[in-house]
C-alpha cells in the first residue's frame, strides 16, 4: 500500500474561510489517486474531493470552503496506489472516527435576531406609553 509520510490534521478554521488540507504520500509503483472525504456541518454523508498533486512532489492538497456558520466539519483522506492498495488518515475507522475541524467565528444569528426583536418591542412599548400619556 502507499506510505503515508505526513498529514497534519486541520483542527480549527474560521467561518467563511478556505481550509487547505495537505498530505504527503508515496508508493514504490505509483499513486493512482488521493481523495479527501468531507462531511459538511450538519451533513449526513461524506462527499469526495479529488486532491491535486503539487508538481512532482509527494504532496497532495485540496482547498475546502467553510460555511459562514459555526460547527464541525469531519474529514478523512484516502490514498490509492496503481495496484489498488489503499491507506487512510486516520488509519483506523476513518468514517466513524474522522478528523474534525471546529469552525468558529460566525456571528450568532439567533442572538442577533433576539436582540433585534427585543429592541423593536421596547420601541413599540415606549411609543404606546407616550401615545397613551398624551391621550389623557
Amino acid at each position: 500500500p502507499p506510505d503515508l509520510l505526513q498529514h497534519d490534521a486541520v483542527e480549527s478554521a474560521s467561518a467563511g474561510s478556505t481550509v487547505n488540507i495537505t498530505i504527503r504520500v508515496s508508493d514504490d509503483v505509483g499513486i493512482e489517486r488521493v481523495v479527501v472525504y468531507v462531511k459538511p456541518i450538519d451533513g449526513t454523508a461524506f462527499v469526495p474531493h479529488e486532491m491535486h498533486r503539487l508538481g512532482q512532489t509527494d504532496e497532495y492538497y485540496v482547498q475546502i470552503e467553510t460555511p459562514d456558520r459555526n460547527g464541525r466539519i469531519e474529514y478523512y483522506v484516502q490514498a490509492t496506489d496503481v495496484g489498488g492498495n489503499e491507506v487512510t488518515s486516520p488509519p483506523v475507522s476513518p468514517q466513524s472516527e474522522p478528523h474534525v475541524i471546529e469552525v468558529s467565528g460566525a456571528a450568532d444569528t439567533d442572538l442577533l435576531l433576539w436582540i433585534g426583536l427585543t429592541v423593536i418591542l421596547a420601541i413599540a412599548i415606549i411609543v404606546l406609553v407616550l401615545y397613551l400619556a398624551r391621550s389623557k
